[in-house]
């Protein structure tokens, strides 16, 4: 599940796993996945340094059809043209996946 993030600085923003077309699925069954534990771990810069502005880990909610949810703070500590990455983990019966997820912070434009 490939994921790509852009940021617009001092936005609110909601952090999504999982589409309609590629939601969260068990990779040898291909069952959908609706009641796993999905978190937002931690934002940092490229050079590991955590990004503050908010609270982690932020708990992602299953909002439909193995699709996770999480709202990041519009005070977020990120900088116009800076790239991050976003942590996500998603854990059921004790088996667990992690993303590195490529974030860009960058100004909305009218």
């Amino acid at each position: 599940m490939a994921a790509r993030l852009a940021w617009f600085v001092g936005n609110t923003m909601i952090v999504q796993l999982g589409t309609v077309a590629e939601p969260l699925t068990d990779e040898i069954t291909a069952a959908v996945i609706t009641d796993a534990t999905v978190s937002l771990v931690a934002v940092r810069t490229r050079a590991g340094v955590a990004v503050t502005g908010d609270t982690f880990p932020k708990s992602m909610t299953h909002t439909a059809g193995g699709i996770y949810r999480a709202t990041v703070s519009n005070l977020l500590g990120v900088t116009e043209g800076t790239s991050y990455v976003a942590e996500i983990t998603a854990t059921k019966s004790g088996n667990v996946a992690t993303w590195q997820v490529p974030v860009l912070a960058t100004d909305r434009e009218e």
